[in-house]
């Protein structure tokens, strides 16, 4: 994203991820292969082995994710500023996140910084700088050329989400592969949070549900779903479970605990809902595949991207299509993080989906025509070009101030809401 026709001092919010992320990284929630739905919902916290190697384990898979977030949105930042600097455009700001600097280093007339608000970042231009070193019909400020190179400009970090998206996943099908999944019936139990109503019922790691209350879970991706929604208790509430425990079943009964979750459009911001304790998977086993040849290798990274963007795709139709539960189909940076760092610690090229995934939630994002993003900024310059003359500055100003208060605004209840689900 590109700040322009702003002061010197302003900023501007990346995409709603998510999910977001980050999309900012408020776009759809990257999905997470085995987290049941919020009725069965991973303690985090509580769930996490209290021993020092396993805390270790947590940092560093969340400072990996962290970067991985870091590095997308740099990439993103960096489409637009390569543009720019292709296009001879006057540039004076590139910044990673918002709010106080954190670092920054001035180059060649550029102010270089990383900033204490992971909600995005941007490109800034001194065209309504007071003090640029630069007259007002200086031909190579953002402002004084031709369409088409400012919509060049506003589009090019789109398209560096896009070919970094690809890159990744051509370096996963070339050095680790794709994994497909064999499923088996049931959903398996990999951890179960001490003192919890899992632990209560006799539930250990380990296990598989194979029936709910006498009713058999199929073989297939969606039994984790398909089991939260059985389990859908009220709090006190309870459900009969049948495990596969050591090659035999074992009857429980489970009762759910009383908690609250915070949510939006509930008045007082939290809602009660049942908490099991358990992290919940499909009961699957990975197989690896690998290209024999370069084409083979480009094939299964297309396949790997069309899977991805039909899914984010996917999550951007909900949204629209259903607007009432919006706010749970997306993510600030603290759940993109979150999910990042669960993703780090399970493996089989884990990271490499979801770095792709970020980058294509964020491209698709920011090509959506609204304010304060860069398809805002190409739909008003297109309306110029139809026009044949510039829109009014201050209809502009007016029009992305106004993007950028209500993304940022929606960031920070993102960050809100996300930091209190995981405690």
């Amino acid at each position: 994203m590109h700040a322009m026709h702003a002061p010197r001092s302003s900023c501007r919010p990346h995409l709603p991820v998510r999910r977001c992320l980050l999309s900012t990284v408020h776009a759809p929630r990257p999905r997470r292969h085995g987290v049941a739905d919020p009725e069965v919902r991973v303690v985090t916290r509580e769930a996490l082995p209290a021993a020092t190697l396993a805390a270790l384990e947590t940092v560093g898979s969340s400072a990996q994710a962290l970067g991985v977030l870091a590095g997308i949105l740099a990439v993103h930042e960096g489409g637009h500023f390569a543009a720019a600097r292709f296009l001879g455009i006057h540039v004076d700001k590139f910044s990673i996140g918002f709010g106080p600097k954190l670092c920054e280093k001035e180059h060649d007339g550029v102010e270089y910084s990383l900033r204490a608000l992971p909600l995005g970042g941007f490109v800034g231009f001194p065209d309504d700088d007071p003090y640029k070193p630069y007259r007002d019909d200086d031909p190579d400020l953002l402002t004084n050329r031709p369409v088409l190179d400012r919509v060049a400009v506003a589009s090019a970090g789109i398209v560096a989400n896009v070919a970094c998206a690809f890159a990744v996943l051509f370096a996963q099908v070339c050095t680790v592969g794709t994994f497909d999944f064999s499923y088996s019936p049931g959903v398996r139990v990999p951890e179960v949070a001490t003192a919890s109503a899992a632990d209560r019922a006799g539930m250990r790691a380990g296990d598989v549900v194979v029936a709910v209350e006498g009713k058999r879970l199929a073989a297939s991706a969606s039994a984790v779903k398909d089991l939260a929604r059985r389990v859908s208790l009220q709090p006190g509430e309870s459900t009969r479970l049948t495990l596969l425990r050591d090659g035999s079943n074992v009857e429980v009964t489970i009762v759910a605990d009383d908690a609250y979750a915070p949510t939006v459009g509930v008045e007082g911001g939290m809602r009660q809902k049942p908490r099991l304790g358990v992290t919940l998977m499909p009961n699957s086993t990975a197989v690896n595949h690998k290209p024999s040849d370069p084409v083979e290798a480009l094939e299964m990274a297309s396949h790997s991207f069309n899977s991805l963007a039909s899914s984010v795709t996917g999550s951007l139709r909900k949204l629209i299509t259903a607007p009432e539960v919006a706010m749970d189909t997306l993510s600030g940076p603290v759940a993109v993080v979150a999910v990042g760092s669960e993703v780090a610690r399970g493996g089989n090229g884990g990271m490499y989906q979801f770095a792709a995934a970020v980058n294509i939630n964020l491209a698709v994002w920011n090509a959506m025509p609204l304010p304060a993003l860069d398809g805002g900024y190409i739909t008003l310059y297109l309306l110029e070009l139809l026009r044949r003359k510039k829109l009014p500055k201050e209809l502009e100003r007016s029009v992305m101030s106004g993007g950028l208060l209500m993304f940022l605004g929606l960031g920070m209840v993102l960050v809100v809401r996300d930091t209190m689900a995981l405690l």
